[in-house]
């Protein structure tokens, strides 16, 4: 047991460090963003990236309306945008 958990504790920090780099290298970047709910502040937005990235901005939107973002700063489960064009 003590040597399934050490593999898997490495196994997932592996799999957080891919990830965080991944959205590092996204940020500066448009994509078009599904709107798939709420976010926690008013008038903030959670969505899916083509890569099923998880954004959030604030701004104009509904859910599943498709939205051009800009990712402006990534965090290890997600990334924060800036909306640049509304519903398509």
């Amino acid at each position: 047991m003590a040597v399934m958990d050490e593999r898997l504790q490495r196994l997932q920090a592996a799999l957080n460090a891919s990830q965080l780099a991944f959205n590092r290298a996204s940020e500066g970047k448009r994509c078009t963003v599904l709107v798939e709910r709420k976010g926690k502040f008013e008038g903030q937005w959670l969505g899916k990236s083509p890569w099923l990235q998880s954004v959030h901005f604030t701004g104009d939107a509904a859910i599943g309306d498709l939205v051009e973002v800009e990712l402006v700063e990534a965090g290890a489960n997600s990334l924060a945008g800036r909306l640049v064009a509304a519903a398509k």
